[in-house]
């Protein structure tokens, strides 16, 4: 379930986890037709099984581009290209 009940979030999203709004901005680009998805470590801020229904998705998008900063290293073993910053 990607929502807990409808009329809890407001206009602004008040009122709903990070990781709920995460996935309400994620399903709002998805909708929108969004060509390129820039995700900011999802790790952070989403659960196990949330994760899991997200990268499903995401995978099922096809020629979208995405890119992410991420610390998850299960995810960086599946990816077609990495780029690594080290400091």
């Amino acid at each position: 379930a990607w929502s807990r009940s409808p009329g809890r979030q407001g206009r602004a999203g008040r009122g709903l986890s990070a990781g709920e709004r995460v996935r309400v901005l994620l399903a709002r680009a998805i909708l929108a037709g969004a060509a390129l998805l820039v995700l900011d470590d999802l790790a952070g801020v989403l659960d196990e099984q949330s994760r899991t229904t997200v990268r499903h998705v995401l995978s099922g998008l096809g020629d979208v581009a995405i890119v992410e900063a991420t610390v998850d290293t299960p995810l960086l073993l599946e990816v077609t290209q990495r780029v690594e910053l080290r400091s």
